[in-house]
């Protein structure tokens, strides 16, 4: 989720509301939360981001040499950067549904 205004650039395609803005999202869509927490993005067991490499190796094997597969690489380093900047911070929420 955002921690406030976004710095540019954004990745394509991809919106990151507030917490205020992603609750009443949320509340909109029916679901209540049953808990929340701060995600841990460097907690991924070492067999885990193994197979993780090899999917990201097959698929840049099979698409490496599509303006998509560029288009996500790039987005995904937008986001690593709004991330390690602050600017978004990894959110983890159990919605139960109403």
């Amino acid at each position: 989720m955002a921690t406030g205004p976004l710095p540019p650039p954004l990745p394509d395609g991809n919106e990151f509301p507030e917490e205020r803005e992603l609750l009443a999202l949320l509340e909109g869509a029916g679901f209540a939360l049953g808990g929340t927490g701060e995600a841990d993005l460097a907690d991924s067991p070492a067999d885990w981001l193994e197979r993780a490499d090899a999917v990201d190796e097959e698929v840049e094997r099979r698409h490496g040499d599509r303006p998509e597969f560029a288009q996500a690489r790039e987005n995904a380093r937008r986001v690593g950067r709004l991330i390690s900047g602050g600017a978004l911070r990894p959110w983890l929420g159990i919605g139960v549904a109403r």
